[in-house]
């Protein structure tokens, strides 16, 4: 498969976009922070845009202000659906709820390491 002319994206997934035979795509990046990344698009028909960033469950997206499924396309990459026209995409990272607890057990654990080596130094004076 040709991924520079063609999108693999996972089965069982359903659009109703009207593609026409060679979609052609203008895209610009007009912020890129790490937890959200904003670019403008320019489309002449109807497509699935394919980014070369990993794709993880906890990005979303927004098309011209409205939510959007993000698309795991060509296997690894994050895809969007697209409208035909112009318009702006925005994707944004939520840290997941279980890696904001592992991360405050991991600092608990810190805590109470640094608390055993001190305590027993305060001790022996």
């Amino acid at each position: 498969m040709d991924y520079s002319k063609n999108v693999y994206i996972e089965s069982g997934q359903e659009f109703n976009l009207n593609f026409k035979e060679n979609m052609e795509c203008f895209i610009r990046i007009v912020e890129y922070t790490p937890n959200e990344v904003v670019y403008s698009y320019r489309a002449n028909s109807d497509g699935i845009i394919t980014f070369p960033e990993a794709f993880h469950k906890d990005w979303s997206v927004t098309v011209n202000g409205e939510k959007a499924k993000v698309l795991k396309t060509n296997l690894i990459f994050r895809g969007v659906a697209v409208k035909e026209g112009q318009g702006e995409i925005v994707f944004t990272f939520h840290i997941s709820q279980r890696f904001k607890v592992l991360l405050l057990i991991g600092f608990v654990s810190l805590l109470a390491l640094v608390s055993l080596y001190l305590v027993p130094e305060k001790l022996k004076k």
